[in-house]
């Protein structure tokens, strides 16, 4: 793995914005992305996939 980047999605203007470091909220706390952009390099080759990160609720977290 080359680079990690954090993609949110803006809905008023529906488009994807890609970070590099983690958006904050007024206080101060991060904001998890929608999903993770993982670049790989090898040889030459440059491969860029997505991961989706799933919306948590509030309440407990997961216990995994």
């Amino acid at each position: 793995m080359t680079g990690l980047a954090y993609d949110y999605f803006d809905k008023d203007f529906n488009k994807w914005t890609t970070e590099s470091a983690l958006r904050s909220d007024s206080g101060g706390n991060p904001l998890p992305p929608q999903r993770l952009r993982v670049t790989f390099r090898y040889e030459g080759m440059t491969r860029v996939t997505f991961i989706t990160v799933p919306a948590t609720g509030q309440g407990l977290p997961n216990p995994w």
